[in-house]
């Protein structure tokens, strides 16, 4: 998955932030957060923080092709020590 799956506006996250928790936390959800029509952030789970940390940490990553083979690159290879 590569797409906001929920939109919500600032107002909208305080008044449904345990909901979109949930949906992040156990599916594979990623909310996007506007103010004032623009995207300031997005809620992901902790799937797609450890993948974004491992990109972070891994200077090969931004030489593969697309995020896809690298993600599944990732995956496959052993976790480090968190």
């Amino acid at each position: 998955m590569h797409t906001i799956t929920r939109e919500a506006t600032a107002r909208e996250f305080r008044s449904h932030l345990a909901s979109m928790v949930n949906e992040v936390a156990f599916g594979s959800g990623r909310v996007g957060l506007w103010r004032y029509g623009e995207l300031v952030a997005v809620l992901i789970g902790v799937d797609d923080f450890r993948l974004l940390r491992r990109l972070e940490e891994n200077p090969g990553a931004r030489e593969v092709e697309t995020l896809d083979e690298w993600a599944a690159r990732i995956r496959a290879s052993p976790s480090p020590a968190e």
